[in-house]
């Protein structure tokens, strides 16, 4: 039997029947069976753990969406606004806005001055007298020439809107007639103007005008106050709150309250709640030891059920959530240093529980002890440094705020009033100065000859500069003052800080004034905040559009070059004396539970976090296992190239012992015949 498989199998190679490929591969694929086998059930292993932590990753920072509000202080500071005659009364709220009830009135609107002119053209391209029309507004003296390059209504109405002088020009259509109708530019009891028409101008003054509408100032009431505004919106009224004329009735007292708004913050608790829950739902399953049914193996709904089951990564992260929420808040008083104090409790299988009832009674009552619970938040022991803000990357901690100086704002002094006999400041014809304010271009104001008293001169220049076109669109006002103690004018910036400045320049005529060319600069803050024993530069960090507001930004670093624990957080220093060896106050940031989270989670998932390093381990393993496959193969490839071969070499042996063979049977047989 042996022999004839033996002869089979040497008759199947000699005759091409036996297929020499397939075996080579066969058995090449047999010697490297074992270790591919192993490659794979380690890559099935790492692939499987890879994907079920990118699908928690994902659900992670899904959940820290709905965290991140909750993390924020100012989340809870929203404020809403509602007045009782919203058609006569629009509020809007800012930075600073408090809870409060108001009487407001509003009593007139703003009006800008309109006049017409008596006389009548037949067009429009009808020819206007030549001359000079001189504009008298705020104080201010502004000429405009009319010549014969300009003296038809249609080019001299082009040509004056173009010179921006305050009043702006229109025609009106009267029947078969055209009119001239001059209008202030802005609205408000400073924009009056007069007209005077000379050298040959006739027909412009204010006697040859009908006046349609008078310049008058808006103004309201708050709980009795009368307040006006050259425009209908009257800008931080109260701290924080403006307000908007929309209607005149005087007399009619609408209330206007302003209240917590906790919709929101209602609803991003519950989503906190409902969230957290779903989170706990996926690391169970994740982590579940049960066997599958063969349905649910085909169900993809349960494609990641056990998938991290007994996995470091996964038991850690459950620990540490369950430790957050369990653990009370070191910052905070009891009993709002719990979660159970605002209505979350934790329950056996530990998923959390809402009481809404209990919610909604902190809600209207301890608002402030509720951002506490959930939010970083900051506060001082002085009233002179305002908290501002945090941020996730703000380190709960003590910290001491130093004063070397505070901020200023630019105030330039003039020198000594000269005054008449009547007491009063004589300003001559052609008056002017150029004027930088908070660092913007230089703009020039021309003002009318006139004696004023000094409180009354203080009100024509405030007024003049504030409205001049340029300035009234920038930020800030300027101020000016009398000091009867040093008979001298003082300009104030409203803005604090570094970008603060009041430059006179080519001053003239305003000697008896005592004002000649001059500039003045703010300064920011100056000092530092200590924690733990390092230090950070508090000038380095001040706002250039309000020196006392320290904005510590997301990259500081301490003076010794580490990084600063207060980064993100900011805050105002109003004041205080100076003092480089005494701190001007404490500054105390804790955090609350959704911040704890927040940055738990974040620093899990984060590329050097316990999630993102083990991901990224396994993608390392991942790329082992693809050099150690691409090696197999190369060995599966050599193997078969060598059984081919020696396949070959096997069949042209057995080829040339067939060839003998067939030659000594062709010899034995001729030697039987013979």
């Amino acid at each position: 039997m042996p022999n004839t498989i033996g002869a089979n199998f040497v008759n199947s190679i000699t005759g091409g029947r036996l297929d020499s490929a397939n075996l080579s591969k066969v058995l090449a694929e047999a010697e490297v069976a074992s270790q591919r086998g192993i490659l794979d059930r380690n890559a099935s292993r790492v692939e499987k753990e890879q994907t079920a932590l990118s699908f928690l990753r994902t659900n992670l920072n899904a959940f820290n969406t709905f965290t991140q509000d909750l993390a924020r202080p100012n989340f809870f500071n929203s404020l809403s606004a509602t007045a009782s005659s919203p058609q006569s009364l629009d509020v809007t709220l800012g930075d600073g806005a408090a809870v409060g009830n108001f009487s407001v009135s509003v009593e007139q609107l703003a009006q800008a001055q309109t006049q017409v002119l008596n006389t009548s053209f037949s067009s429009r391209s009808a020819t206007i007298p030549t001359g000079t029309l001189t504009i008298e507004q705020a104080g201010q003296t502004k000429t405009f020439e009319i010549n014969a390059t300009n003296n038809t209504l249609e080019s001299f109405q082009a040509s004056f809107n173009a010179a921006n002088l305050g009043v702006t020009a229109a025609i009106i259509k009267d029947g078969n007639e055209f009119k001239l109708m001059f209008s202030s530019q802005n609205s408000g009891a400073d924009g009056a103007f007069s007209l005077t028409g000379s050298n040959g101008l006739t027909g412009f003054d204010n006697a040859d005008a009908t006046i349609t509408s008078t310049a008058q100032d808006a103004q309201i009431k708050v709980n009795g106050v009368t307040v006006n505004s050259a425009t209908n919106r009257f800008d931080d009224v109260l701290d924080g709150v403006s307000f908007t004329a929309k209607q005149a009735q005087p007399g009619l007292v609408q209330q206007v309250s302003i209240q917590r708004d906790t919709s929101a913050v209602e609803e991003a608790v519950k989503d906190f709640v409902l969230v957290y829950n779903q989170l706990q739902e996926i690391l169970k399953d994740l982590g579940s030891n049960r066997e599958l049914t063969a349905a649910e193996k085909d169900d993809p709904t349960f494609e990641f059920t056990g998938a991290l089951a007994g996995n470091p990564v996964l038991r850690s992260l459950q620990f540490q959530l369950r430790d957050s929420i369990t653990t009370p808040l070191p910052g905070q008083q009891p009993p709002f240093n719990t979660l159970s104090s605002i209505g979350v409790s934790l329950k056996i299988d530990g998923t959390l529980e809402l009481n809404e009832s209990q919610l909604n009674n902190v809600l209207n009552n301890n608002i402030e002890q509720l951002a506490g619970v959930f939010s970083k938040g900051g506060q001082s022991d002085n009233s002179l440094i305002q908290v501002v803000n945090t941020t996730d990357r703000t380190q709960a901690g003590d910290y001491e705020v130093f004063l070397t100086s505070v901020a200023e704002r630019a105030v330039l002094n003039g020198g000594a009033v000269n005054l008449d006999v009547n007491g009063e400041i004589v300003l001559g014809a052609g008056a002017q100065f150029d004027l930088v304010f908070n660092g913007n271009e230089s703009v020039t104001l021309e003002f009318a000859a006139g004696s004023y008293t000094p409180q009354a001169f203080a009100s024509m220049l405030q007024s003049a500069i504030n409205n001049e076109p340029t300035l009234q669109s920038l930020p800030g006002r300027i101020e000016v003052a009398f000091d009867g103690a040093s008979s001298s004018f003082q300009l104030s910036s409203s803005q604090f800080g570094r970008n603060s400045e009041v430059t006179l320049s080519n001053v003239i005529g305003f000697d008896n004034a005592g004002l000649t060319d001059s500039t003045a600069r703010g300064a920011d803050v100056q000092g530092r905040l200590e924690i733990d024993g390092r230090t950070l530069d508090l000038g380095a960090f001040a706002n250039a559009n309000d020196g006392r507001l320290i904005r510590i930004s997301n990259f500081a670093v301490t003076l010794d070059g580490q990084p600063a624990a207060a980064r993100g957080l900011e805050f105002r220093v109003l004041g205080g004396v100076p003092d480089p060896s005494t701190p001007l106050g404490g500054l105390t940031v804790s955090e609350g539970f959704a911040s704890r989270i927040f940055e738990q989670v974040r620093s899990q998932i984060a590329d050097n976090g316990a999630i993102g390093a083990r991901l990224e381990t396994l993608q390392n393993r991942t790329a082992q296992f693809d050099e150690q496959r691409a090696r197999l193969d190369a060995r599966f490839e050599a193997a078969e190239a060598r059984y081919r071969l020696q396949f070959a070499n096997l069949q042209s042996i057995l080829s040339q012992f067939q060839q003998t063979g067939d030659f000594l049977t062709a010899t034995f047989n001729r030697n039987n015949r013979n």
